[in-house]
Protein backbone atom coordinates (compact mmCIF):
# COMPACT_ATOMS: atom_id res chain seq x y z
CA UNK A 1 0.00 0.00 0.00
CA UNK A 2 2.82 2.39 0.86
CA UNK A 3 4.61 1.56 -2.39
CA UNK A 4 1.45 2.18 -4.41
CA UNK A 5 1.04 5.62 -2.87
CA UNK A 6 4.66 6.57 -3.45
CA UNK A 7 4.57 5.39 -7.07
CA UNK A 8 1.32 7.26 -7.74
CA UNK A 9 2.58 10.45 -6.11
CA UNK A 10 5.84 10.30 -8.06
CA UNK A 11 4.01 9.95 -11.37
CA UNK A 12 1.60 12.75 -10.48
CA UNK A 13 4.28 15.16 -9.28
CA UNK A 14 6.45 14.39 -12.28
CA UNK A 15 3.58 15.28 -14.60
CA UNK A 16 2.72 18.36 -12.53
CA UNK A 17 6.15 19.80 -13.31
CA UNK A 18 5.12 20.23 -16.93
CA UNK A 19 1.60 21.68 -16.50
CA UNK A 20 2.83 25.09 -17.65
CA UNK A 21 3.23 23.63 -21.13
CA UNK A 22 -0.56 23.09 -21.28
CA UNK A 23 -1.31 26.81 -21.12
CA UNK A 24 -1.22 27.35 -24.93
CA UNK A 25 -3.92 24.66 -25.34
CA UNK A 26 -6.44 26.66 -23.32
CA UNK A 27 -7.99 26.43 -19.90
CA UNK A 28 -9.84 23.19 -20.58
CA UNK A 29 -6.67 21.14 -20.91
CA UNK A 30 -5.13 22.72 -17.83
CA UNK A 31 -8.23 22.21 -15.68
CA UNK A 32 -8.58 18.61 -16.83
CA UNK A 33 -4.95 17.97 -15.94
CA UNK A 34 -5.44 19.64 -12.53
CA UNK A 35 -8.49 17.49 -11.73
CA UNK A 36 -6.60 14.32 -12.68
CA UNK A 37 -3.59 15.45 -10.64
CA UNK A 38 -5.76 16.17 -7.60
CA UNK A 39 -7.45 12.75 -7.83
CA UNK A 40 -4.06 11.03 -8.05
CA UNK A 41 -2.76 13.14 -5.17
CA UNK A 42 -5.68 12.20 -2.88
CA UNK A 43 -5.27 8.52 -3.81
CA UNK A 44 -1.52 8.66 -3.14
CA UNK A 45 -1.89 10.54 0.15
CA UNK A 46 -4.46 8.02 1.40
CA UNK A 47 -2.27 5.06 0.47
CA UNK A 48 0.86 6.60 1.99
CA UNK A 49 -0.87 7.61 5.23
CA UNK A 50 -2.49 4.23 5.79
CA UNK A 51 0.55 2.33 4.54
CA UNK A 52 3.00 4.16 6.78
CA UNK A 53 0.76 3.61 9.81
CA UNK A 54 0.56 -0.11 9.09
CA UNK A 55 4.30 -0.23 8.46
CA UNK A 56 5.10 1.46 11.78
CA UNK A 57 2.68 -0.70 13.76
CA UNK A 58 3.85 -3.94 12.17
CA UNK A 59 7.57 -3.22 12.41
CA UNK A 60 7.92 -2.87 16.17
CA UNK A 61 7.08 -4.86 19.26
CA UNK A 62 3.68 -4.26 20.86
CA UNK A 63 5.03 -2.34 23.85
CA UNK A 64 6.82 0.14 21.54
CA UNK A 65 3.92 0.88 19.18
CA UNK A 66 2.82 4.07 20.98
CA UNK A 67 6.37 5.45 21.03
CA UNK A 68 6.88 4.59 17.37
CA UNK A 69 3.60 6.28 16.41
CA UNK A 70 4.51 9.37 18.44
CA UNK A 71 7.89 9.65 16.71
CA UNK A 72 6.21 9.15 13.33
CA UNK A 73 3.68 11.90 14.03
CA UNK A 74 6.39 14.26 15.28
CA UNK A 75 8.46 13.71 12.12
CA UNK A 76 5.38 14.18 9.94
CA UNK A 77 4.61 17.47 11.68
CA UNK A 78 8.20 18.59 11.29
CA UNK A 79 8.15 17.82 7.58
CA UNK A 80 4.89 19.76 7.16
CA UNK A 81 6.67 22.78 8.65
CA UNK A 82 10.07 22.46 6.99
CA UNK A 83 9.30 21.49 3.40
CA UNK A 84 6.86 24.32 2.53
CA UNK A 85 9.40 26.78 3.90
CA UNK A 86 12.16 25.14 1.88
CA UNK A 87 10.04 25.09 -1.28
CA UNK A 88 9.09 28.76 -0.78
CA UNK A 89 12.74 29.70 -0.41
CA UNK A 90 13.70 27.79 -3.55
CA UNK A 91 10.78 29.40 -5.41
CA UNK A 92 11.94 32.88 -4.35
CA UNK A 93 15.51 32.21 -5.46
CA UNK A 94 14.43 30.81 -8.83
CA UNK A 95 12.21 33.84 -9.51
CA UNK A 96 15.36 35.96 -9.28
CA UNK A 97 17.38 33.60 -11.49
CA UNK A 98 14.99 33.96 -14.39
CA UNK A 99 13.76 31.99 -17.32
CA UNK A 100 15.07 28.45 -17.44
CA UNK A 101 14.76 27.91 -13.70
CA UNK A 102 11.68 29.94 -12.91
CA UNK A 103 8.70 27.62 -12.57
CA UNK A 104 10.30 24.21 -12.62
CA UNK A 105 13.08 23.97 -10.05
CA UNK A 106 10.80 23.40 -7.04
CA UNK A 107 8.96 20.66 -8.90
CA UNK A 108 12.20 19.05 -10.06
CA UNK A 109 13.36 18.98 -6.42
CA UNK A 110 10.04 17.42 -5.40
CA UNK A 111 10.40 14.84 -8.15
CA UNK A 112 13.96 14.04 -7.02
CA UNK A 113 12.74 13.54 -3.44
CA UNK A 114 9.96 11.28 -4.70
CA UNK A 115 12.38 9.22 -6.76
CA UNK A 116 14.50 8.77 -3.63
CA UNK A 117 11.34 7.64 -1.81
CA UNK A 118 10.59 5.16 -4.61
CA UNK A 119 14.12 3.77 -4.31
CA UNK A 120 13.73 3.37 -0.55
CA UNK A 121 10.22 1.91 -0.84
CA UNK A 122 11.47 -0.78 -3.21
CA UNK A 123 13.99 -1.82 -0.55
CA UNK A 124 11.37 -2.34 2.18
CA UNK A 125 10.94 -5.99 3.14
CA UNK A 126 7.51 -7.41 2.44
CA UNK A 127 7.26 -9.14 5.83
CA UNK A 128 6.27 -5.78 7.35
CA UNK A 129 2.82 -6.43 5.84
CA UNK A 130 2.26 -8.98 8.60
CA UNK A 131 2.24 -8.01 12.30
CA UNK A 132 5.26 -9.20 14.29
CA UNK A 133 3.10 -11.12 16.78
CA UNK A 134 1.51 -13.07 13.92
CA UNK A 135 4.94 -13.82 12.40
CA UNK A 136 6.18 -15.06 15.76
CA UNK A 137 3.14 -17.35 16.09
CA UNK A 138 3.73 -18.76 12.58
CA UNK A 139 7.39 -19.57 13.37
CA UNK A 140 6.60 -21.51 16.53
Amino acid sequence: MLRTGIYTFTIASGAFSFFTYLVPFGGGALWTAMVIFRALYVHAATCMFAGSGILINNSCELWYVAKANAIGQALASLSRAVFPTLAGGIWAVTIRLGAPWQPHSVYVLLLALNLAAVHNARRLPLDFNTPRAELRAQKS
